[in-house]
């Protein structure tokens, strides 16, 4: 996913400045690429994504940064959910009620925002 939108952004400007929105989501290796967009790896991957998107009309691009921005917003909260979950069932094991409680309820509010983001 990652990949893919660096390659988009790095292929067309309006995408790399809204790629800068989402900037925070991705992992930070791509953060690092983002952050030099002259340096040699942004090059390399603008130019992949010369060959991958090069031609395709501008709404099939728009349609593609979209979906992607959404699969990764949707993947950072999968994440956070796993953690979470592990949170709880470390505090469980240790007999800490009022922690797990709590991670339990930040559990359903990222669970409530993946199923919001299904539909």
């Amino acid at each position: 996913i990652s990949r893919r939108l660096l390659s988009l952004a790095f292929f067309d400007e309006a995408f790399l400045r809204a790629l800068q929105n989402e900037k925070e989501s991705l992992p930070a290796r791509y953060r690092e690429i983002l952050d030099q967009p002259k340096g040699e790896i942004a090059s390399r991957v603008g130019m992949q994504g010369a060959v991958e998107f090069g031609g395709r009309p501008r709404e099939v691009l728009e349609e593609e940064f979209g979906r992607l921005c959404k699969e990764l917003r949707f993947e950072v909260l999968r994440a956070k959910r796993d953690t979470i979950r592990f949170k709880i069932r470390e505090f469980e094991r240790a007999g800490r009620e009022a922690e797990s409680l709590q991670f339990l309820r930040e559990f359903q509010e990222v669970s409530q925002r993946m199923d919001e983001m299904k539909r």
